[in-house]
């Protein structure tokens, strides 16, 4: 599915490179030039508040230093450096 915002076509696919363990909107990361995995289209990154209430309600540790460090999220599901938790 694409939208076209402000004129342009946006596609809606996020990838996610294993070399740089960062999102990218693009199959190609544009930091290393390695090819990106795709992993959804809707993912947001999961802030300090979110993630103390995550560890609360779960009464267990988030890995990584957790909103700090390649945590993300898409609607009930926890990514970390690329791969579900």
């Amino acid at each position: 599915m694409k939208n076209v915002q402000r004129g342009r076509v946006m596609n809606n696919k996020i990838f996610w490179c294993r070399e740089c363990n960062v999102p990218t909107l693009q199959r190609q990361c544009e930091n290393c030039g390695s090819e990106a995995a795709k992993i959804c289209s809707d993912l947001k990154p999961v802030f300090e508040k979110e993630c103390k209430f995550l560890e609360k309600e779960m009464d267990k540790r988030l890995p990584g230093n957790s909103w700090q460090n390649g945590l993300w999220m898409r609607y009930k599901t926890i990514w970390f450096n690329g791969k579900r938790l």
